[in-house]
């Protein structure tokens, strides 16, 4: 599980980092389109790691931001002007929430207190 989710998260990044670069650098779409999917596969297949390791992921603040990012970078696909926002957007919420406090990132907006377990 763990080499998994070490390669998935390494993916993720080179994803991140190619997609990025050919936004932030008005790169012709069809050179971005391959590193924004595997950026947002490689987030789909973090989160599924995550649900399967404990389906409370999904009510902490930790898996609602998640599938937030995820709805921001699928949006990309569909927008035309604001990538750039988006993306940086989504980039800005993954550092917050991988380096906030447990008691924000295990945080449950349904039990209005953290929650660590079902």
């Amino acid at each position: 599980m763990r080499i998994l989710n070490i390669t998935f998260r390494s993916l993720h990044l080179v994803g991140l980092l190619g997609s990025g670069g050919g936004i932030l650098f008005d790169v012709i779409p069809e050179r971005v389109m391959p590193w924004l999917w595997l950026t947002i596969l490689s987030g789909l297949a973090l989160t599924l790691l995550s649900i399967w390791s404990g389906k409370i992921f999904l009510i902490q603040l930790r898996g609602m931001v998640i599938l937030l990012k995820m709805a921001m970078l699928l949006l990309i696909l569909y927008t035309d002007g604001a990538d750039l926002i988006l993306l940086i957007g989504a980039t800005l919420l993954s550092g917050f929430i991988a380096h906030a406090p447990g008691d924000i990132r295990y945080y449950s907006i349904f039990h209005g207190r953290r929650v660590d377990s079902l």
